[in-house]
């Protein structure tokens, strides 16, 4: 059997990030937890960016991050990222 606990917050994501052989994620390991009490990523502005490698168009987003990643394998083990100027790119295809 398979159980899904759903992230209650509209905005939230889930950053995953492989670093030694571990997997971290910005959700702990117990998904019985309500983790979603706060946004993890904040978009204030957006625009029409640079076609990527493939010739999909893109979008430049701009924001902030405040996010922990737990190692999947160890909830007690995380790394923090929180940027208030974060940048970045994402292709969509056409």
């Amino acid at each position: 059997m398979v159980t899904y606990t759903q992230r209650i917050n509209k905005s939230a994501c889930i950053i995953r990030y492989r670093k030694d052989g571990n997997e971290y994620a910005s959700v702990k390991p117990d998904l019985s937890i309500d983790q979603s009490g706060k946004p993890v990523l904040q978009i204030s502005e957006f625009e029409a960016y640079t076609s990527d490698a493939n010739g999909n168009p893109t979008m430049k987003l701009k924001g902030s991050v405040d996010i922990y990643l737990y190692n999947q394998a160890n909830g007690a083990d995380s790394i923090r990222i929180q940027s208030k100027s974060l940048i970045f790119a994402v292709a969509y295809p056409k």
